[in-house]
């Protein structure tokens, strides 16, 4: 109930009835005055009666508004103590579903998470709650990977987003981590319709921290974790001229070193929200198409054949590797020239799948 209605419940008595109500007793009191008795020995005592009457009826007159103004003060508090901006929470529930997260890798065995300085989750959970859409994918067209790497990430990231609905004002906070608990939950213990995708994210051992968004509002409530694998220390990352790309720098875990490299290609063109509902576009995301791979330069003596590949070779201008340090430079000048226009995105990996990415970064060709 608002503050209004409850201010118009307990002010029912309007200051008109108070004056009528007060010229009544004052008619009152002058028909007795009308028929005393000019004989009657004790006008004084008569009078002082009448007095004790006024006095009452003004106790009682002040009684009742000290009361309606208690009730009313009782009233706002309750009201508007549980209304506090649901936006003071935002940092509260950030930490929080941190801590959810590192809980189950905990139990998992797993190292914590730290908090991303990246804000890649941030912009998409708000995106999607102003636009009133749910996708991996902006209205841009746009996946992780591209909105990673235009918010500064240049270690690779995969996405798990979530949604719900029912939340109110009043005991916000707590509604809102018990939403928080929920969403988790489903994710980790629940989640077969998606073959265990959020659950392998979540306890994926190369990650190392999270990027996440959390936006609400109107009883809606949007989660975004975008997980970052951040093993390299970069010396070079240069991607200016695609004519030469280099990718140097070094690592503290001998696994962490590259073993290949591919490049993805996508020419997105916005989507509605009608179209961001449904498919493809309300399901799991991909990289793009996959369009080349690059290689160590052959032996001396040797060469690739390129004829039956399926994809576009790019054999590297140097490939150089320790245990610890790493430098590949190549061109993606044949690759640009076959594609043209469009998004290219690098997946340097450890390992043989997408799960193993040490970078996701994009280019924008124009």
């Amino acid at each position: 109930m608002t503050p209004f209605t409850h201010y118009k419940i307990f002010t029912a008595i309007s200051p008109s009835k108070y004056v009528s109500f007060r010229s009544l007793c004052s008619k009152h009191f002058a028909e007795k005055e009308s028929q005393k008795n000019i004989a009657q020995p004790e006008p004084y005592i008569k009078k002082t009666s009448n007095s004790n009457k006024q006095k009452r009826l003004f106790v009682l007159l002040a009684a009742i508004v000290l009361f309606t103004l208690t009730l009313l003060t009782i009233v706002y508090v309750l009201n508007s103590a549980p209304n506090i901006a649901p936006e003071a929470y935002h940092d509260e529930l950030v930490l929080y579903a941190l801590e959810l997260i590192n809980l189950d890798r905990t139990a998992h065995g797993l190292q914590n998470v730290t908090l991303s300085i990246i804000n890649c989750g941030q912009l998409h959970a708000e995106d999607m709650l102003k636009n009133n859409y749910f996708s991996h994918w902006n209205q841009d067209g746009h996946t992780p990977d591209m909105r990673y790497t235009l918010s500064g990430g240049q270690g690779a990231v995969t996405e798990n987003i979530a949604y719900s609905t029912g939340l109110t004002n009043r005991n916000f906070y707590n509604k809102a981590k018990t939403t928080l608990e929920r969403l988790q939950y489903l994710m980790m213990y629940d989640d077969t319709e998606w073959d265990w995708g959020h659950r392998d994210n979540i306890l994926n051992p190369l990650h190392t921290t999270v990027s996440i968004g959390i936006a609400y509002q109107d009883q809606r409530i949007y989660l975004v974790q975008d997980f970052e694998d951040t093993p390299l220390i970069w010396d070079t990352l240069n991607v200016s001229d695609p004519n030469q790309i280099t990718l140097s720098g070094t690592t503290s875990n001998s696994e962490y070193i590259p073993a290949s490299l591919f490049v993805f290609y996508s020419n997105p063109n916005p989507l509605t929200v009608n179209q961001l509902e449904n498919a493809p576009y309300n399901g799991s995301y991909n990289p793009g198409t996959l369009i080349a791979s690059i290689v160590p330069p052959a032996r001396p003596g040797y060469y690739y054949n390129w004829s039956n590949y399926p994809l576009d070779g790019i054999e590297a201008t140097s490939w150089n590797q320790t245990n610890t340090s790493f430098q590949i430079s190549f061109s993606l000048a044949k690759t640009i020239n076959n594609h043209q226009k469009g998004i290219y995105t690098l997946y340097l990996l450890s390992g043989a799948n997408t799960t193993d990415a040490l970078l996701t970064y994009s280019i924008w060709i124009t």
